[in-house]
């Protein structure tokens, strides 16, 4: 097929998430992409700490997300986050408000945008139609 390409799988470790209190059932999936200029353990989990402070540093975190799961590829070179919103219109309110491609306006977000050895970035949004969950045990441990 045109435009297909045969590419290795990359194999990927979580190293953060963020899940906010009580949260509702997502209706977006945006997993973002990050490829850095080549193997850094150490900048990967720098990467991702930045936009740990970044997020914190917002005084009204936008109400749509819902959670950030950080991955980290075993190469070293890149970083995948999988993020849950309420819906896609959330998630575009988010970019439009900051006004600089971040779901966030804190300065944080800044250093992040500057953050040395960045080779690309990008996100693609996904409708989430049905999800699966594991019912708490009812039985002692």
């Amino acid at each position: 097929m045109a435009g297909l390409t045969d590419t290795e799988p990359v194999e990927y470790r979580l190293y953060r998430s963020s899940v906010r209190a009580n949260p509702p059932v997502p209706g977006c999936i945006v997993v973002v992409s990050v490829e850095f200029d080549g193997p850094d353990q150490q900048r990967q989990r720098r990467w991702v700490d930045t936009v740990f402070d970044a997020m914190a540093g917002e005084t009204e975190p936008h109400p749509g997300r819902i959670s950030a799961h950080f991955h980290v590829s075993t190469d070293s070179t890149r970083v995948l986050n999988y993020a849950e919103w309420t819906d896609e219109q959330a998630h575009r309110n988010a970019l439009e408000k900051s006004n600089q491609g971040t779901v966030g306006s804190s300065p944080g977000w800044q250093r992040v945008l500057d953050f040395p050895g960045v080779r690309s970035s990008g996100f693609r949004r996904y409708h989430l139609l049905r999800s699966l969950s594991v019912a708490p045990s009812t039985e002692p441990s």
